[in-house]
């Protein structure tokens, strides 16, 4: 519902497909962030695929998809427990790689680089490097 949800509701050129792809992909993120509140992981205290699939869809959440696909009722950081995860993520061996400005700047390239008029928007402010803050939000700098 996260990774499929996100591209049912960003390339949909139905309101109705639209919207119950909104609302399926947010009360996912609901229900994850309540599953979190008890683990560390999704599956409990050990890092499994789950986490692995789970994490690309989210690192691109709030820089891409909040605007590109009209994902904007929440960001990330308004989840404390997704938050959390986040950063307990991109602090795992190996994460670096996916979670650095420059892998971002190629998710941004490819997703507003290749459609419309071709302008890559500058912000969000602060991201990626706030994935790795606990308790951060975009209030935090400015």
């Amino acid at each position: 519902t996260i990774a499929n949800g996100s591209y049912k509701a960003g390339f949909s050129s139905n309101q109705d497909v639209y919207e119950n792809a909104f609302a399926s992909y947010f009360e996912a993120l609901g229900k994850i962030d309540d599953l979190l509140a008890t683990s560390k992981f999704l599956a409990g205290s050990t890092l499994t695929e789950a986490d692995i699939r789970l994490f690309p869809p989210l690192f691109r959440h709030d820089p891409v998809y909040y605007n590109r696909f009209k994902l904007n009722q929440k960001f990330l950081w308004e989840y404390p427990n997704i938050w959390r995860w986040m950063n307990t993520m991109v602090a795992l061996p190996g994460m670096e790689p996916v979670s650095n400005a420059g892998y971002l700047a190629h998710c941004k390239q490819g997703y507003f680089g290749r459609t419309g008029n071709g302008t890559i928007p500058v912000g969000p402010k602060g991201y990626p490097e706030c994935y790795h803050i606990p308790g951060w939000t975009n209030v935090s700098i400015s």
